[in-house]
């Protein structure tokens, strides 16, 4: 069953690291969503994996896998993760966005950074493990289902950075905490939408003047908003 104490920290999270960013903190839960969130995360857990390109396929559109045909929609508006513990631990990591599928990309974070944000849904299913056989089992994942949009549409703002702001960024400006500092570092602006990485010049110090190195740097210009400055930085760096 779903769990409120769940959601609202969830929702906490996303709020509170907005606020550090400098956006609007007064993103709300839509209850309709997240009841559909629910079924859409029992749907991928009975499923076993959580579908990179966020697709249910209609094979799975069977009472075996607990289905709804709407499920597959509120996939395409979500943020899909697997093997957390709660929405609250998903929503904290979908801000840091680790790992080699986000490298670059960071598109789960700039969606709860995107300034247009005002409505979430949250579902999460735990993982179990299913016996079909004499000591075997299927492994079914924990799978979290953040919506954060519908039909496709956040609202696209073309010049996207409030008034308040000279670009929207995490690492946000000003001080940071830094047990919460990522390796994906990025910094969104529309003047990005038609750079090229031989236009910047791009240099990161600390304030003692000492430079931080940078592994890879990627102006990420194929999806949301499309202006995104991306960096890697070190294992030195951090």
């Amino acid at each position: 069953q779903p769990n409120p104490q769940d959601h609202e920290s969830s929702l906490n999270v996303i709020n509170g690291f907005r606020w550090l960013a400098g956006l609007p903190d007064d993103v709300k839960e839509n209850e309709e969503w997240s009841t559909l969130c629910q079924g859409t995360a029992h749907t991928i857990n009975r499923i076993g994996k959580v579908p990179p390109d966020h697709i249910i396929k209609d094979q799975y559109l069977t009472p075996t896998y607990c289905a709804q045909a709407v499920y597959q929609q509120v996939a395409k508006d979500s943020l899909l993760s697997e093997n957390s513990n709660s929405c609250f631990e998903s929503s904290y990591k979908l801000f840091k966005d680790e790992g080699s599928n986000n490298d670059g990309v960071v598109g789960h974070r700039r969606y709860l950074l995107h300034p247009n944000l005002k409505t979430v849904g949250f579902g999460f299913y735990p993982l179990k493990y299913e016996k079909f056989a004499e000591n075997h089992y299927w492994i079914r994942p924990a799978v979290t289902v953040l919506r954060v949009k519908e039909n496709d549409n956040i609202g696209y703002i073309e010049n996207g950075v409030p008034s308040n702001l000279k670009f929207i960024s995490w690492p946000s400006a000003g001080p940071f905490p830094i047990s919460h500092l990522p390796s994906n570092w990025h910094i969104s602006h529309p003047m990005f939408k038609n750079a090229e990485l031989s236009d910047l010049e791009i240099l990161v110090t600390r304030d003692d003047g000492i430079e931080l190195s940078i592994s890879r740097i990627v102006l990420e210009k194929s999806s949301l908003n499309r202006d995104a400055l991306i960096l890697i930085m070190s294992a030195e760096a951090l």
